[in-house]
């Protein structure tokens, strides 16, 4: 029976002509290292094909045929994960006898099938195929609903209200309340509001903005767009920024503590 199932899979590979997976394969990561593509993106795709040559072995497209998809997609859902860092010496086979063996995500799964799919894609256009078997065969991860949390009124009174300005005074160190409420009224990261110098804050036009740079030695900002200008919220002036400011004016930095 074997021997029979063998010869008529010799005759079916001898039936078909045009290019095998392998070469199929070769051809697509040269063609996108031509296009620029980055090593990045790529990486992952050799993987994949040889993957694909293991399970199926090394048909010419245009014969692979819907079993051949549900065998792929059945196969690698057995497969452990990291195999060729855990498992290198294994064959297919067995890996696939492999007990308790952590398996591959549904995610990775997907990513194989997916690097399959567009392998198959890339030559339907040049004739060697008019379908692809592999395509619709999972279902696409559905992205999960990110829900907002925004703080309450409660909250933010927890956060910035009297404990805060209260607790920094008696430890002598006012800075921690004007730090925290310069952050919260500005949206400006803390490493921010702690480099400010006395000359950036100051009144222009009737407004009192914050310039946030890195102009000096000590001072840095992680992009180009770190570089700006935002000015004093009416709730600071309010609670008496600016009387802080004027008691510190002597010092160089605004928080030197």
């Amino acid at each position: 029976m074997k021997r029979k199932l063998s010869q008529q899979t010799s005759l079916q590979q001898q039936t078909h002509t045009g290019i095998s997976l392998a070469e199929l394969s070769e051809r697509y990561l040269q063609t996108k290292t031509e296009a620029g593509y980055p090593e990045k993106t790529i990486k992952g795709y050799p993987d994949s094909h040889q993957l694909m040559l293991e399970i199926l072995g090394n048909w010419v497209v245009d014969s692979l045929t819907h079993q051949d998809d549900r065998k792929l997609v059945e196969t690698i859902k057995k497969l452990p994960a990291n195999r060729s860092k855990c498992h290198p010496k294994l064959t297919l086979q067995q890996l696939l006898l492999l007990e308790d063996a952590k398996l591959l995500s549904y995610k990775t799964i997907l990513k194989h099938v997916e690097r399959i799919s567009s392998l198959i894609n890339s030559v339907i256009n040049q004739g060697y195929t008019n379908q692809n078997v592999f395509r619709g065969k999972l279902e696409p991860i559905r992205s999960q609903q990110i829900i907002e949390k925004h703080f309450t009124s409660d909250e933010m009174n927890l956060i910035l209200g009297e404990r805060l300005k209260k607790e920094s005074l008696e430890q002598d160190k006012p800075e921690r309340c004007w730090i925290t409420l310069l952050s919260a009224y500005s949206g400006a990261k803390l490493n921010e509001i702690c480099q400010l110098n006395v000359d950036d804050i100051s009144k222009t036009d009737g407004i009192w903005p914050t310039n946030s740079n890195g102009d000096s030695v000590d001072k840095s900002t992680n992009t180009k767009s770190g570089n700006r200008v935002i000015p004093l919220h009416p709730k600071l002036l309010s609670l008496g920024f600016l009387n802080y400011l004027h008691q510190i004016k002597i010092k160089k930095n605004y928080f030197h503590n």
